[in-house]
């Protein structure tokens, strides 16, 4: 695509004024997040003596878990979405045949690597929305 083709459009930066060139409304917002935070309870844990309580438990990212149907069978179907989203590359999953009916496989082996996994709950995300599909 050449510079002077008549189907590339040309976007004019928008003009700034005089309080956008200076970052002063900025500064600002950052100085108030900073003094929110200042004087907010704070929470520190004097673990492990003290257990932490967790606020929102669904939220929580500290465990890791297969879940299991009513029956006791390991919900995975070995589609490989969690291993392929993990930023750290540290689930690894061995797929077999199912031996029941209703999926065509299953995880033989699932391995998370808990020193590599840096919990960013990115495994979740795409076997949630496969779900509801």
């Amino acid at each position: 695509m050449k510079p002077d083709d008549k189907n590339i459009q040309w976007v004019e930066p928008p003009r700034l004024g005089l309080l956008g060139k200076s970052y002063l409304l900025l500064f600002l917002q950052g100085l108030t997040t900073t003094f929110r935070h200042l004087f907010r309870r704070k929470l520190t844990v004097q673990s492990p003596e003290a257990r932490h309580e967790i606020v929102d438990p669904l939220g929580y990212r500290g465990v890791h878990r297969l879940n299991r149907d009513e029956q006791g069978r390991v919900k995975c179907v070995a589609c490989f979405l969690c291993a392929t989203a993990c930023p750290a590359h540290c689930i690894d999953i061995v797929a077999a045949e199912s031996p029941w009916p209703d999926r065509q496989k299953y995880p033989q082996v699932f391995n998370i690597d808990e020193l590599r996994c840096i919990f960013a709950a990115c495994a979740r995300r795409p076997v949630r929305s496969r779900r509801s599909s």
